[in-house]
């Protein structure tokens, strides 16, 4: 536990605060010491981080996403910016400098930093609340209430703690005169307060800030159709490799990997695809109904939970992966250097056979035809005797139909005769129709529709019962 300052010391700030709101009614003001209140620890931690040496940092930044900074600020500019946030927080050390930078700071405005986002007329503003698991859990525009909605995913971890800092110094409740203030006030600086240490907790912590970068980064585009010419490619692939190589989740930049140059040796670009096949996102993609780990009873519980909350999260990350995939590959196919190379290596390998013998190929290939040929022929023919074989079936069935027609009408004709003397039955007039084919029966059927009294028809059915051998 740090130590409070002497009480000398705690009395000549009081006295200063004193006059200091004697003189400026209307203004915030320390109410306590600054060491006493809740962002002490993380102000503690951040001279800490200042005392350690560069290699002692969190790897976060050299591992986390590039984003594209806002339009209008150059490398030049956002480094002067840095030097001057230096500058001011070592000018705000003594708690003299913070009461004054407090007392003239607006609520929820930083009027003094020429530097803030606030004061950025290009600045858009925050962005709209944005849901992240579990369940639905909606969170605020981190970055814009770090004061960091300009720098978004560059932000580095030493940017994070100097603005919160300062910000945790400027709006803390304490500070800003939360005893004076109506309860709607109070609610509101309360809100405020709570808001901007929920920010830096999730912004310092590497798992929840790529979780909350793999939600506020916006969705990569990659094109999913290129002109096989590779007309598109300079225009269309290289911005999306910029894109992917924000959430490359190794060492080092993945954007070294995109090699823009159209003259590049291929040594080059064999290298660029070698390590794009290998490429691995980071990109989380939390689901709205996960578990809330925050709500685990025990180990075991949150393990459990995790192991749900994986689940849900791994059929989109897939589904990702297999997007990167299918670009690269696509990417690869039409680059104009590949496709210039691979037509290199084509012609190579043509002109090597050529080499071998022009009598060798011409009889190769003389045999590939008349494979070719043979296998036509005899694909042909199958086709013919499929079509004959069905031409045949569908004219046996026209044939089956004329004969029962023609069968049917022998009976009707024979039963003209019913009763008549000499009438064979109904069981010789079957026995008559099985023996005679189509022609027989058509030629009996036309000679009784030509006799109208019963015993012709008798006479006749007789006499050809008798020439079948069925009488």
């Amino acid at each position: 536990m740090p130590q409070p300052p002497s009480p000398l010391a705690s009395r000549s700030r009081q006295a200063a605060n004193r006059r200091f709101a004697a003189a400026t009614p209307n203004a915030c003001y320390l109410s306590a010491p600054f060491w006493s209140d809740r962002s002490f620890e993380p102000i503690k931690r951040r001279r800490a981080d200042e005392t350690r040496k560069p290699t002692d940092r969190s790897d976060h930044d050299s591992k986390h996403i590039q984003h594209p900074r806002h339009p209008t600020q150059t490398d030049a500019q956002l480094e002067a910016a840095a030097n001057r946030r230096v500058a001011a927080l070592k000018a705000s050390e003594s708690s003299a400098s913070l009461a004054k930078a407090a007392s003239s700071t607006s609520l929820g405005s930083l009027a003094d930093d020429p530097d803030a986002q606030e004061n950025d007329p290009t600045y858009a503003g925050p962005k709209d609340p944005i849901k992240i698991g579990p369940k639905g859990k909606e969170f605020l525009d981190h970055y814009h209430i770090m004061g960091l909605g300009r720098e978004r995913f560059n932000a580095t971890l030493d940017q994070i703690n100097a603005n919160f800092k300062v910000r945790s110094l400027l709006l803390h409740p304490d500070k800003c005169g939360i005893a004076q203030a109506s309860e709607e006030d109070k609610e509101k600086l309360e809100k405020r307060f709570k808001d901007l240490q929920t920010a830096f907790e999730v912004l310092t912590d590497s798992k929840k800030r790529r979780e909350y970068d793999s939600v506020d980064a916006p969705k990569t585009k990659l094109p999913k159709k290129l002109k096989e010419d590779g007309s598109e490619w300079f225009e269309k692939c290289v911005p999306a490799f910029k894109e992917l190589a924000r959430f490359y989740d190794g060492k080092g930049d993945a954007s070294r990997y995109i090699v823009e140059d159209p003259e590049a040796p291929f040594e080059k670009v064999r290298e660029m695809y070698a390590f794009w096949a290998k490429f691995k996102s980071w990109r989380e993609f939390p689901a709205e109904d996960e578990e809330d780990l925050e709500s685990a009873d025990d180990r075991w519980q949150r393990r459990e939970m995790e192991k749900e909350n994986k689940k849900k999260r791994e059929e989109e990350k897939k589904a990702d992966t297999k997007r990167i995939k299918q670009f690269i590959g696509l990417a690869e196919d039409t680059d104009p250097r590949v496709i210039a190379k691979r037509r290199e290596e084509k012609e190579a390998r043509e002109a090597k056979k050529l080499a071998k013998g022009a009598g060798r190929r011409e009889a190769e290939a003389a045999a590939a035809k008349a494979a070719e040929e043979a296998a036509a022929k005899a694909a042909e023919e199958a086709e013919k005797a499929k079509v004959d074989k069905a031409a045949a079936k569908k004219e046996l069935e026209k044939q089956k139909k004329a004969l029962r027609k023609e069968k049917a009408r022998l009976r009707e004709n024979a039963a003209r005769a019913a009763g008549a003397d000499g009438y064979p039955g109904e069981d010789k007039v079957e026995d008559l129709c099985g023996a005679l084919d189509f022609d027989g029966i058509k030629k009996l059927n036309d000679a009784l529709d030509a006799i109208t009294d019963g015993a012709g028809i008798v006479a006749a059915v007789n006499q050809a019962l008798a020439d079948a051998g069925k009488a």
